[in-house]
């Protein structure tokens, strides 16, 4: 009789390759969900690293956070974290609304992609003098300006960045000005200290639903974000000059 065939390999074979992993799978993985808190929005990179650089290096909170974003429609959201817990996310929120700054707690879904906006370790950190003064101590630059309640009255105002260089300030004013010329027809620029750093501000507005309709037109305008401010009696605003 003529010899019986070779066995056969192909039920080994089978058996030793390895099951395949859906391409989903992969980025779930790769991308838990985690919490954060959204600081802005904004369309480019550049834009999205001034402002945290802004927020980091005038806010001890800061200290040891990264920054990131996510795309969000045509934007992209500006994160901070990720936070460990809810509990954490809240505290940096509640920090940030002490020294006048709006964020949220965001939470992203299991395979969101959430991109570095700095390389690892390479994100601004606060300045000593907002370092000194989270702990209560006298930053090393600061002046008392004599001021009155008559001369600097209770305001409203929008507030749209910060930044310690008044040359910068006036540039950023400018800048968002040219974005959105309509939302700043017949506005003014003027700024206000903040521990190391002063905030950039756009009025003065009758009332902070005035502030806020303003800052939704920049927005619609041109993507421009901030937040209403209310400066308090005999609190020194100072009008931004050479805008």
């Amino acid at each position: 009789p003529p010899p019986p065939p070779p066995p056969s390999t192909a039920a080994a074979e089978v058996a030793s390759e390895p099951e395949s992993t859906e391409p989903g799978e992969t980025q779930r993985a790769a991308q838990p969900a985690r919490t954060w808190v959204q600081l802005a929005t904004g369309p480019t990179q550049d834009g999205l690293r001034f402002t945290y650089r802004q927020y980091a290096r005038a806010n001890a909170v800061f200290a040891g956070r990264e920054g990131w974003y996510a795309p969000y429609g045509r934007t992209n959201r500006l994160l901070v974290g990720p936070f460990e817990s809810t509990a954490e996310a809240n505290a940096f929120v509640g920090a940030m609304r002490e020294a006048g700054i709006e964020t949220l707690r965001w939470r992203s879904p299991e395979g969101e992609e959430i991109v570095r906006l700095y390389s690892e370790g390479g994100s601004p950190q606060p300045t000593a003098n907002a370092r000194a003064a989270s702990s209560g101590a006298e930053p090393a630059d600061s002046e008392a300006v004599p001021s009155s309640e008559a001369d600097h009255p209770a305001r409203y105002w929008a507030q749209v960045g910060i930044g310690q260089e008044r040359a910068a300030l006036r540039f950023t004013y400018r800048q968002f000005s040219r974005a959105a010329p309509q939302a700043f027809e017949g506005k003014s620029g003027f700024y206000a200290s903040w521990n190391a750093t002063n905030r950039l501000l756009v009025g003065p507005f009758d009332s902070n639903r005035a502030a806020q309709a303003f800052l939704n037109a920049a927005r619609a305008e041109g993507d421009i974000d901030g937040f209403p401010y209310r400066s308090s009696a005999g609190q020194q605003v100072s009008p931004l000059s050479g805008q």
